[in-house]
């Protein structure tokens, strides 16, 4: 009986440090982080590809019922049915963009690296602080900073993963498609794979 009660506490740490390890410490490491091929629930992680193309900021977009548009600091919609003309929101700033898919509207300011989302209450929140350029596919945000930060956040703005792009000076261009980044610099082009954590694929 003695031995159970020792035994029982042990187990109990034990089982505490391992999933403090995986959930806490081991996700500070590059290199409990790998590619989709080498993942152990690639298939899960393909099931997740949206297949539709990074979408960037526009200053007109169209919606389920009708159009947005940009007029410098405000975000104004015009329905489809009877071509009313109404302001959504409005900012400090002039707005350098939106992005929409289904009901959740995101814009981000000229002036500002916070990207901020519209509530159905017409209430203006922050939910992303990233530089760079901001891309929207299928549920999710990403962001791509200085060509060497790709990050995918949800649409709460909660970070899914970040990685570490290597460096390029002669960086032309950048775009998004299934969570891979395609660069293209002066001399060639190359396309960076994302990487997931062993344990979760949502880091």
């Amino acid at each position: 009986m003695k031995r159970i009660q020792v035994i029982v506490p042990v187990l109990a740490v034990l089982i505490f440090l391992i999933v403090l390890s995986i959930y806490v410490i081991l996700p500070k490491f590059d290199f409990m982080y790998v590619s989709v091929d080498k993942h152990w629930q690639k298939e899960k992680i393909a099931d997740n590809d949206a297949g539709e193309g990074g979408k960037k900021l526009n200053k007109v977009v169209q919606g389920e019922d009708g159009t947005y548009f940009v007029y410098e600091n405000r975000l104004m919609y015009m329905g489809n049915k009877n071509a009313e003309i109404k302001e959504i929101c409005k900012i400090q700033g002039n707005i350098s963009g939106i992005l929409v898919k289904d009901k959740n509207i995101f814009l981000r300011e000229e002036s500002g690296n916070s990207i901020y989302k519209l509530n159905t209450d017409g209430e203006i929140i922050s939910i992303i602080y990233a530089p760079g350029i901001m891309y929207l596919e299928g549920n999710n945000i990403y962001t791509l900073s200085g060509g060497t930060e790709f990050e995918e956040y949800d649409f709460n703005g909660k970070r899914i993963f970040k990685n570490d792009l290597g460096y390029n000076g002669f960086d032309r261009d950048n775009t998004i498609f299934n969570n891979y980044v395609f660069n293209i610099d002066f001399l060639k082009a190359e396309v960076y794979a994302p990487k997931y954590y062993l344990f979760d694929i949502n880091k």
